[in-house]
C-alpha cells in the first residue's frame, strides 16, 4: 500500500473501487469522465505522494480529468499523461476564515469541444463579510492565489 511521508495511506480497496467507477462510467457510454475526490491533507498545498498515485492511477483507469478537493487552501496542479489534475482548489464559501489561504480559493471553467478540452480558466476567489465569495482580478489581487497554484505544483507542470 503506498504511504506518504506523513504515514497516511491509499488503501488498496480504494484504489479498486475507483477503478471499477471509473470502468463502469465509460461502459455506460460516458464521453466524459471527471472525478471529483475529496482528499489531501487539510492546510497543506502539496499533494501526499500516496494521493498522487491514487491520481495517476484513475487517470491510467481512463479518467479525463480530476477535480479534487479538501485541503481548504488552493493546492497544486499537475499534467499527467495529457491529463490535468487539480489537487485542491481552495475554498469558495467557508466560514472558518482564520487564515488567508482558507480565504482564498479558485473557480475552475474548463472548456471542452466534444469530449476534448479546449481550455481551463482559473478565475481567482476571496471570501469576505462572513462566508461571500468574491471574485477576484487574476492581473491584480488574484495573482497572488494563482501564485500558490504555481507554487505548490513546482515540477509537476510542463512549463
Amino acid at each position: 500500500m503506498p504511504r506518504a511521508a506523513t504515514g497516511r495511506a491509499v488503501p488498496s480497496s480504494q484504489r479498486w473501487w475507483v477503478k471499477q467507477d471509473v470502468a463502469a462510467a465509460r461502459k455506460a457510454a460516458a464521453q466524459l469522465v471527471i472525478v471529483y475526490p475529496h482528499w489531501g491533507t487539510e492546510s497543506s498545498p502539496r499533494p501526499f505522494s500516496a494521493e498522487q498515485a491514487l491520481a495517476h492511477a484513475v487517470i491510467d483507469a481512463g479518467a479525463d480529468m480530476i477535480i479534487g478537493n479538501h485541503a481548504h487552501w488552493v493546492g497544486a496542479m499537475e499534467i499527467y499523461k495529457d491529463h490535468p489534475i487539480w489537487y485542491a482548489l481552495g475554498n469558495f464559501v467557508f466560514d472558518e476564515t482564520w487564515s488567508e489561504p482558507t480565504s482564498e480559493g479558485l473557480l475552475l471553467a474548463p472548456t471542452f469541444r466534444g469530449n476534448k478540452l479546449m481550455q481551463a480558466r482559473l478565475q481567482p476567489t476571496v471570501i469576505l463579510d462572513g462566508a461571500q465569495p468574491n471574485l477576484l482580478d487574476p492581473a491584480l489581487d488574484g495573482r497572488v492565489v494563482l501564485g500558490q497554484l504555481y507554487d505548490a505544483s513546482g515540477r509537476m507542470l510542463p512549463w
